[in-house]
């Protein structure tokens, strides 16, 4: 399989557990990461979501196997989109505080 352009050199196609460890990963998600893929996870997009669904950490991965342009540009899509996430939360929570308020 042909590498990414926006990986780092080095980076195998097949990630396994022990890549992981190796690469500083937490114990608790690698053994997640071994039950759903004992032999080793190709790096595709359907096992990027299934990562996703399993809550690992893929901030984490992705500033491990992205080069240094990849990952700002990876950290400023991620910080928008939390920027966008913080503001819905403050929409729910008003809703709800005035939403009980209206109840009394």
């Amino acid at each position: 399989m042909k590498q990414p352009m926006n990986f780092k050199p080095g980076i195998p196609d097949t990630i396994t557990a022990e890549w992981l460890l190796d690469h500083n990963a937490c114990e608790d998600k690698a053994a997640i990461f071994r039950k759903e893929w004992p032999n080793g996870a190709a790096l595709s997009r359907g096992n990027i979501f299934r990562a996703c669904e399993l809550s690992l950490s893929l901030n984490w991965f992705a500033e491990v196997v992205l080069t240094d342009a990849a990952w700002a540009e990876f950290e400023k899509a991620v910080d928008a989109a939390w920027a966008e996430y913080e503001m819905v939360s403050a929409i729910v929570l008003v809703n709800a505080i005035y939403a009980a308020e209206q109840t009394k």
